[in-house]
């Protein structure tokens, strides 16, 4: 992910990278207007020292927006993975259900706002041929595979 932070001719005008673990942020107090924690959570067994991250570097009235795996792709079977070649790789993954989401950030005064979901459409089609699983496509159109959460720090 560092690597996509970083254009072709180097280092993003204003954009400065930080390494570190979602948990544990090397991050001030109250840095940030809108935090966007991507596709992360799901990696993690426990979410509940996250979501305290993401309140400690979020200032009062500060927006949070939380994207993770759906459960409801986990529950059909669908995995975190991607393929080098003809090799496939896995990534550890655990469901987290929205509620757990909602209840972990209300613990550390994230308040939702809005909860969404993204399903598989059309655009993804290309993804399931190059997979080889074209067949299963019809089946999986309309499931959730993304689910979004937006939460505001309360003052």
């Amino acid at each position: 992910m560092l690597a996509a932070g970083i254009a072709s001719d180097g280092l993003m005008t204003g954009v400065g990278l930080v390494v570190g673990d979602v948990r544990d942020m090397p991050l001030q107090d109250r840095s940030f207007d809108v935090v966007w924690c991507r596709l992360v959570l799901g990696h993690l067994d426990s979410i509940d020292r996250a979501y305290a991250e993401l309140a400690r570097v979020s200032d009062d009235g500060a927006v949070v927006i939380v994207t993770d795996f759906h459960p409801a792709a986990s529950a059909a079977g669908h995995r975190r993975s991607f393929r080098i070649s003809d090799e496939k790789f896995e990534l550890e993954h655990h469901v987290h259900q929205p509620e757990d989401h909602i209840a972990a950030a209300r613990a550390v005064g994230l308040g939702l706002r809005e909860i969404r979901d993204a399903a598989i459409g059309s655009d993804v089609r290309s993804f399931y041929e190059k997979a080889g699983k074209l067949e299963s496509y019809p089946h999986h159109v309309g499931l959730p595979v993304v689910l979004a959460l937006s939460f505001g720090k309360e003052r």
